[in-house]
């Protein structure tokens, strides 16, 4: 076990995302001890609705990296999005108001 925590701990050194390996890891592991309860809560149910429980923990488990990277690089491209219109003076719409109150058509053609 030790060996395997040192193993990511040097993989994410290398690629610089610790904080987001950890963090898979983190709610991997919730979620596998979530459906460990529920298992055992229905210890006394039928094999299928035990299996049922497994499979979809597990199949939760593969996805989370993927949803991970896929929320994180959604959230770099809204944060880019608000820091371009913070530069560039406000929202498209705004220039563009701006530039009609006075009275510049220029301005807005070369929006």
């Amino acid at each position: 076990m030790t060996n395997l925590l040192e193993s990511v701990q040097r993989l994410s050194e290398n690629t610089g995302q610790a904080a987001s390996v950890s963090g898979i890891l983190l709610r991997v592991t919730a979620l596998l001890l979530a459906a460990m309860l529920i298992a055992v809560g229905l210890r006394r149910s039928s094999a299928a609705l035990r299996n049922l429980v497994w499979t979809l923990a597990l199949v939760g488990a593969l996805l989370v990296p993927l949803f991970s990277y896929a929320f994180s690089r959604l959230a770099m491209g809204h944060s880019a999005t608000a820091t371009t219109d913070c530069v560039a003076g406000g929202s498209r719409n705004e220039r563009i108001a701006a530039g009609s109150a006075a009275g510049s058509t220029a301005s807005i053609r070369a929006t």
